[in-house]
């Protein structure tokens, strides 16, 4: 099970990263909403509230569904409040289509989502607000709402990037996701551990020596209520930021 790429975040540049690529259904990274954008849960949650390790507000996001309990907007405030920016999402035949991400100051990208005849996702073309193209990831195979294999190529500069995923034994409920580059090089590599129930507890992150991981927590009923995200500091893992959510 799995998604795909991510650039290296020092701290400084943690809190300043547009939160529209946090939330973007994108290979190599992941967000809560995933399994509802993809047709797996309905009625996901109705906000989230972004905080920093000593309680600061770094963003807040509002969510709205359709009448098939699907994600059908995210509206963003930013750490004082105010509008920052949202999220739309289009459906057709029960499959994600479109996702646009507007600023304040109007489109600022968009992907559209491309499948096969069977209602396979084969496909997503990231285009900037002028509609060209930034990159095209080519989905290989799926496991649920995780893209497990496919490739990544970037319009500028011309890079490819490969990813695929394995499961690291039988009895280990640990999946590990390789990214390469062209030459077969490894770029990072993502483990996914789950609970025996197959829910997703811990995500980790590990790039040129960099390493960052999220832990997530449950509520009785089985939804995720709040995530955890940490930064490898020497030998200490150092809390950045916590994510709530609320239903």
């Amino acid at each position: 099970m799995i998604t795909s790429i991510f650039n290296i975040l020092l701290t400084i540049i943690l809190f300043s990263i547009s939160i529209f690529s946090v939330h973007a259904y994108t290979p190599g990274k992941w967000s809560p909403l995933d399994r509802n954008v993809m047709g797996f849960e309905q009625l996901g949650p109705a906000s989230e509230i972004v905080k920093s390790s000593d309680g600061k507000v770094i963003y807040t996001a509002y969510y709205e569904y359709d009448n098939k309990g699907r994600l059908s907007m995210e509206k963003f405030l930013d750490s004082e409040g105010k509008p920052h920016g949202e999220t739309r999402y289009s459906y057709e035949k029960d499959k994600l289509i479109l996702e646009e991400t507007f600023s304040s100051q109007g489109l600022q990208d968009k992907r559209v989502f491309k499948y096969s005849t069977q209602g396979d996702l084969k496909e997503i073309i990231l285009t900037d607000a002028d509609g060209k193209e930034v990159q095209r990831c080519k989905v290989v195979s799926m496991n649920r709402e995780f893209i497990a294999d496919g490739e990544l190529k970037w319009a500028q500069p011309k890079d490819i990037e490969f990813f695929n995923i394995k499961k690291s034994s039988q009895s280990d409920p640990i999946w590990i996701q390789e990214i390469t580059d062209e030459k077969k090089k490894q770029v990072a590599t993502i483990k996914l551990h789950f609970d025996e129930g197959g829910k997703l507890i811990k995500r980790e992150n590990i790039q040129m020596g960099s390493k960052r991981k999220s832990e997530l927590k449950y509520d009785e009923s089985g939804r995720l209520k709040e995530f955890n995200y940490y930064i490898l500091n020497d030998t200490n893992w150092i809390l950045q930021k916590i994510h709530y959510l609320e239903y």
